[in-house]
């Protein structure tokens, strides 16, 4: 699939960091899946697709630095979608979402979908803090429910979703979870659930080629490309894998996670 040229036709701002820039070309894309984004003379990275027309970035490094420099009108190159997106059950009933930051923004499309199937869809999100809150208005579209947390209290709950989500699945009868943020909060989330809800996870690692050529996005001991075989896994399929213990950089080198 080769690079289409696109122009930013909006630049929405979500928080102070974080962005959503919308193009004049719509993609036909499976919740979960992402686009690999080029801006010449720059680099190629990938982000997950918030619309079928946008993608939600977070200021991080150079690539964001120069994509937050562009105006509305200028181009950028995209190839894609690719990967594996979230797999929404038709005969669920009700579904629980968990996001953490950023995470939050493939998980808006599908509870969407899960809307237009008349399926009771709810959130338990966490950010830092009442200004770092994004796609709440997005969130009331859709959900029968939201649980909102803060680190330092400013809105919702203090503290972190993985606090409540025990009490939250004890006290609900869900038939699938989906779950995208940080991957300490996700490995948290995965001890809580242990297997007794079906729970899908959106994983995040070096990606180069976005096709599962370069291996660079390799999670360890089962040789999944995160790029291809994800970024989504049902719970099972981590087991035995490098999830919630190590990532790679750019060199190849490990770094661990810390607790």
């Amino acid at each position: 699939m080769g690079i289409e040229i696109v122009r930013i036709t909006k630049i929405k701002e979500e928080s102070k960091h974080i962005r959503t820039f919308f193009f004049d070309k719509r993609f036909k894309f499976i919740p979960g899946q992402f686009v690999m984004v080029w801006i010449p003379g720059i680099d190629e990275k990938p982000f997950a697709l918030s619309y079928e027309n946008g993608i939600t970035v977070q200021l991080y490094g150079e690539f964001t630095r120069k994509l937050f420099e562009m105006k509305e009108g200028d181009c950028i190159g995209i190839r894609g979608p690719y990967g594996r997106g979230f797999e929404l059950r038709n005969d669920s009933k009700r579904i629980l979402i968990i996001a953490g930051g950023i995470g939050i923004s493939p998980l808006i499309p599908l509870a969407e979908n899960a809307k237009k199937k008349n399926i009771r869809v709810d959130f338990l999100v966490g950010f830092k803090s009442k200004e770092q809150i994004i796609f709440l208005d997005k969130m009331r579209e859709f959900a029968d429910k939201i649980i909102v947390t803060t680190e330092d209290g400013s809105y919702g709950l203090k503290g972190y979703p993985t606090d409540y989500l025990k009490e939250i699945i004890e006290e609900s009868n869900y038939d699938q979870i989906f779950v995208c943020g940080p991957e300490i909060m996700m490995k948290k989330v995965f001890d809580i659930i242990n297997f007794k809800i079906e729970t899908q996870y959106s994983l995040a690692r070096y990606i180069k080629c976005g096709i599962g050529i370069c291996g660079s996005c390799v999670l360890d001991d089962k040789g999944y490309l995160i790029c291809k075989d994800g970024p989504v896994f049902y719970d099972r399929e981590l087991i035995g894998t490098s999830f919630g213990k190590y990532f790679r950089d750019e060199s190849g080198r490990k770094i661990f996670f810390k607790f």
